[in-house]
């Protein structure tokens, strides 16, 4: 049994959160991108010990408490990809792989992955060099990535567009929560929330943002 300590109201209550350890992934991995389909977990990409990427993808059944390798995909070699499932797809793409301040390390690429049948279909690319671990969002039929890192922090918020398969990137203002490396977010109960990250130093910001709107409350 383990403890997990959260903050809030100025409390910080125990709660108490059972753990137990699974078979262990086949093949150790750094950075990879992780996303869930039909009850099950799906681990994309990341990196070795040695620093070697890959573009792997790997299933994990908990119901039989095994892990499939389902082969290299179309993608090239990453860390720090996106993923957001949308339907009967998963939307994944960009990342980095090469050296830093390189903008061709910087990968644009946006892809369409079918778990049902194993098909991948190439979209449109992603719409600057800040690729490395966009937050995803999915708002109606809209994927919203946001404060990637690049050659430098962002507070970009780019959009895509299921249907017509485009993107758009809306203006920064300069009201959003600041930028910062490693920002992590999730969507909870239809709200989107964003905070942490480094900057200059460490960051304790927390907010909810309104994306279709691009209201944001600290």
């Amino acid at each position: 049994m383990a403890l997990l300590a959260l903050t809030a109201c100025h409390r910080t209550p125990d709660i108490e959160v059972p753990v137990t350890r699974c078979a262990d992934m086949p093949s150790p991995r750094v950075s990879a991108t992780a996303f869930t389909y039909a009850g099950k977990g799906y681990i994309f990409g990341g990196r070795d010990s040695t620093g070697t990427r890959s573009n792997r993808l790997w299933c994990y059944d908990p119901a039989s408490d095994t892990w499939s390798d389902l082969g290299e995909t179309p993608l090239q070699p990453r860390v720090h990809a996106m993923a957001q499932v949308a339907g009967e797809h998963v939307y994944i793409g960009m990342g980095f792989n090469g050296w830093a301040y390189n903008d061709p390390s910087y990968l644009r690429d946006f892809w369409r992955y079918t778990p049902a049948t194993g098909d991948w279909q190439r979209l449109a690319d992603f719409p600057t060099t800040n690729t490395v671990r966009p937050i995803p969002y999915l708002v109606g039929d809209r994927i919203y990535a946001i404060y990637p890192s690049g050659p430098g922090f962002s507070r970009d918020i780019n959009i895509y567009d299921i249907p017509t398969d485009t993107w758009t990137t809306l203006e920064d203002d300069h009201h959003r929560a600041k930028s910062g490396h490693g920002v992590f977010g999730a969507m909870c109960q239809n709200r989107c929330f964003l905070g942490g990250g480094f900057n200059t130093a460490n960051l304790d910001q927390w907010w909810e943002a309104d994306l279709t709107s691009d209201h944001w409350t600290k």
